[in-house]
């Protein structure tokens, strides 16, 4: 394993790279370039959880020699968001660094304050879900470079986008007070720009918080208010997190109906969406709701499902939660 310093070392060369070949202008030709009219679709579709669609037409449109440099870098970061959505994840880390690394990246710091940001999703997702401890070192790197490219900038989509992430980092470390006053900073940015991306993102960390601390009815004001911004956009990933939640604070207050209304909402869009981490999520609810409930046929098949997806795709922490649950349960 790499020690602490041979990995900022790695970190070290490899920004170095980004930053060569980002002002690298000889890789720049001189052809007059036009922009596309799938920008929008491809935008359009990535909400609505229509992600095998928006990257097969992003692929096309990077076929498209005459494509101007700000749409090749909107095209390029959408392949790295969407297969991230797909778990697609080594394709994924490997578009955002394309953003990076195209040679006019730095005149255009949003994609590349976004790209660095996608990368540092990612290494949380290895660390979180994956369960690689090396990987909090590199998320916080990159995430750190995304934070920096969105104040210089006045970026305050991306700011509030990092202060979300590196929030909800600090929420598993234990570090309440910290992650909460990121969700509440993150918030106050993307009421202020209407970011409704961002005050979901930020209201879904808060509630939980505010849940933990015991202040329910501030939680429920979050809960609910994050549901009612995603539902709004068709088949959306966030909204499928919401109804997992809302579902989780009515099963924590012994209100079962409720509960079980939003679980089996969160269990039908997750299917629709198909994305491996919120099916582990809305399964796990629904064993632990039928267990409680005594219909122990249901709580085992969702048991089932839920392992089996989490070994599949090699999310080692619902792995553990799943496998700890049977092991109360059956």
């Amino acid at each position: 394993m790499k020690t602490t310093a041979s990995k900022r070392f790695d970190w070290l060369i490899m920004l170095s790279l980004f930053l060569f070949l980002g002002c690298d202008s000889n890789r720049i030709p001189n052809t007059p370039k036009t922009g596309s009219s799938y920008t929008k679709v491809v935008e359009r579709l990535g909400i609505e959880g229509e992600w095998e669609m928006a990257a097969r037409i992003a692929a096309m449109e990077l076929q498209n020699l005459e494509l101007n440099f700000e749409n090749e870098l909107f095209f390029l970061f959408a392949l790295g968001d969407n297969y991230r959505f797909l778990e697609k994840y080594e394709l994924s880390e490997r578009y955002f660094k394309e953003v990076i690394a195209h040679p006019v990246s730095l005149k255009y710091p949003e994609y590349r304050g976004e790209a660095f940001y996608g990368l540092g999703d990612l290494y949380y997702i290895k660390w979180g879900y994956f369960k690689e401890e090396e990987a909090l070192e590199m998320a916080e790197m990159f995430l750190d470079s995304s934070m920096a490219i969105a104040r210089t900038n006045n970026l305050q989509a991306l700011e509030s986008k990092n202060l979300y992430r590196s929030g909800s980092i600090l929420q598993i470390q234990g570090e309440h007070d910290l992650s909460i006053a990121n969700f509440r900073r993150g918030l106050e940015i993307s009421f202020a720009i209407a970011d409704t991306a961002g005050m979901i993102r930020n209201d879904v960390h808060k509630a939980a918080e505010l849940e933990r601390q015991g202040l329910l009815d501030s939680a429920l004001f979050h809960d609910s208010r994050s549901y009612q911004y995603a539902k709004k956009q068709n088949r959306n990933y966030s909204e499928a997190h919401s109804l997992c939640n809302l579902g989780q604070f009515y099963f924590n207050l012994d209100q079962l109906d409720s509960a079980e209304h939003y679980f089996i909402k969160a269990e039908f869009l997750s299917e629709e969406l198909n994305q491996g981490i919120v099916l582990c999520r809305s399964y796990y609810n629904l064993c632990r709701f039928y267990s409680k409930t005594g219909n122990i046929d249901l709580s085992k098949k969702y048991w089932n499902n839920g392992l089996s997806i989490a070994k599949e795709k090699g999310y080692k922490n619902f792995e553990d939660a799943f496998t700890t649950l049977g092991d109360k349960i059956f």
